[in-house]
């Protein structure tokens, strides 16, 4: 069986309030994706496909894959405005995929051991992302205050990579778009597999190192951790 990671980086991260897109920023001396693209290059999944912003296909390819050496990068493809059209384009570019690992570039703590737990999981279940429990109080709110408190035990905050068999995922990007839903209210892939009703998610274990880069402290924050993996440190703090 054939597993494709398809690495998201077409975003603008508007939220880090810079004119470089959060995926390319530096961090321990690296661009953001290069962590993401090389613990998938070490693991055992076959190939990569990258999605871009419009006008950044041959920046990738120059400055991101052949300078740093990516093999397994098989193909740079456009996204497009919202995140699931960029999915679903780097979907469609993995022609001989059994299986698709859909991960954001802005998550360059990704362990090889959650890696492999993702593909061992999606082979058994065919649909599954890993999740880690919501441990702060959460509340529902309406016009601006608390409406009601939910119940946390049933609360996981979810992770990439969110991984599939190709086939239903394609299938199910069919059906959100005959539903008319628009592209901008699906914020993840799973939620997209949901709303079709072909199959049910599998949460696994998620890993609490493995944060999103959204804001600068987010940036702080996974240098400290790169630092600690790192005897020698990043030489950025």
């Amino acid at each position: 069986m054939k597993y494709t990671a398809v690495i998201t980086a077409a975003g603008s991260g508007k939220r880090m309030k810079t004119q470089t897109a959060k995926q390319y920023l530096d961090l321990c001396g690296k661009p953001v994706i290069y962590h993401s693209l090389k613990a998938f290059e070490e693991s055992p999944v076959d190939e990569i496909v990258i999605t871009c912003a419009p006008g950044d296909e041959t920046f990738v390819w120059q400055k991101i894959v052949k300078d740093f050496g990516f093999t397994k990068v098989k193909k740079v493809v456009c996204g497009g405005a919202e995140r699931c059209i960029s999915v679903k384009n780097g979907i469609l570019a993995a022609t001989d995929a059994d299986y698709v690992m859909i991960h954001d570039a802005a998550r360059p703590l990704l362990s090889s051991g959650l890696i492999r737990l993702c593909m061992e999981s999606v082979a058994k279940f065919g649909a599954c992302v890993p999740a880690v429990p919501v441990t702060d109080t959460v509340k529902k709110a309406e016009d601006g205050f608390a409406k009601e408190t939910l119940d946390r035990s049933r609360l996981f905050a979810v992770q990439t990579p969110q991984c599939f068999e190709r086939e239903l995922i394609l299938k199910a990007y069919e059906k959100l778009e005959e539903s008319g839903i628009p592209a901008s209210k699906i914020t993840d892939d799973a939620s997209v597999v949901e709303l079709s009703g072909l199959a049910k998610v599998k949460l696994i274990e998620g890993d609490p190192g493995n944060i999103k880069i959204t804001t600068e402290k987010d940036l702080f924050i996974a240098e400290m951790l790169k630092e600690r993996e790192n005897s020698s440190g990043c030489g950025n703090l």
